[in-house]
């Protein structure tokens, strides 16, 4: 068989798919990209980097907005959520409410399923577009 591809066999090598084409030699690999698409490929790597940076900024604002809150919520039981400021982001409160929830995993495990049942209703706030997963990995 592969001495019909090196012969080669045009019916073959059309059904192929088109990188053994041209590791046969039989089609000219691709030739290098012009300028033009240089530049085009350069402005499309340097928004996707630009729109990185900004997510993984915003990210790190919410989660350190979520640890200054971390206080409001030490007293006070499940009540304490009251002293969660009305602007705050919900990602920054699902991850202090997330905070509390793991802190209350000893003392009140029944406080802690309340924390983290609040954290689950905030994490529905969150836009999917985004808070994608890959995106609160940053």
């Amino acid at each position: 068989m592969i001495l019909h591809l090196l012969q080669p066999c045009a019916r073959c090598l059309a059904k192929a798919p088109p990188p053994l084409g041209v590791l046969l030699g039989s089609e000219p690999a691709r030739a290098e990209p012009t300028r033009c698409e240089d530049a085009a490929y350069e402005r499309a790597f340097d928004r996707v980097v630009r729109r990185v940076l900004k997510q993984e900024r915003h990210v790190h604002a919410q989660r350190e907005q979520a640890a200054k809150v971390a206080p409001l919520l030490a007293g006070d039981g499940f009540a304490a959520m009251q002293n969660l400021p009305l602007r705050m982001g919900a990602l920054a409160k699902m991850e202090a409410l997330l905070a509390r929830s793991w802190e209350l995993r000893h003392e009140t495990p029944g406080l802690m399923v309340q924390f983290a049942s609040a954290a689950v209703w905030c994490s529905g706030q969150l836009d999917v577009r985004r808070y994608a997963r890959a995106a609160l990995l940053l």
